[in-house]
């Protein structure tokens, strides 16, 4: 406990420098140029650190948009039209694999044409949201994730 409540406590960022400063004591002698030394550090772990909120912040704005996109939709089912084929699929093979089995029958052939279609399905939809959760968007990735009814439709 007592690394996480050191790493969450106080300022980070001044725990670092004096760590930092306790090795310098031992190479530099001028106290100056140990103070200037510090206060670039700082302001160089400042600056990193807002970078680091910042892409973060940005990502948690770019999953927002998607979610508002995928709620205004028009079409109600298209919105859960793949993940319903997607949630189908996942359960017939869980079905098919686990529950049959356990039951003591064979489990059933599926057809070759059933997973390609699924994984067609699955691997559009999978890369269309993923582009756009990236910030990618045209119609390309509104025809993939169905967005503004999208050509396909499903």
């Amino acid at each position: 406990m007592g690394l996480l409540s050191g790493i969450f406590s106080g300022n980070p960022i001044s725990g670092v420098i004096d760590s930092v400063t306790g090795i310098l004591d031992k190479f530099i002698p001028d106290q100056s140029a140990k103070n200037e030394f510090k206060l670039e550090l700082e302001t160089i772990l400042q600056k990193r650190d807002s970078e680091i909120e910042q892409t973060a912040r940005i990502k948690l704005e770019a999953k927002e948009r998607v979610i508002v996109a995928e709620l205004q939709q028009g079409d109600k089912y298209t919105k859960r039209a793949r993940p319903t084929v997607v949630y189908f699929g996942l359960f017939f093979f869980f079905f098919n694999y686990s529950v049959v089995r356990l039951l003591g029958y064979p489990s059933m052939d599926i057809p070759p044409e059933f997973m390609i279609g699924w994984a067609g399905i699955v691997g559009t939809w999978s890369l269309g949201r993923d582009a756009v959760r990236r910030g990618v968007k045209n119609k390309l990735t509104n025809i993939a994730t169905g967005d503004n009814g999208g050509v396909l439709g499903l």
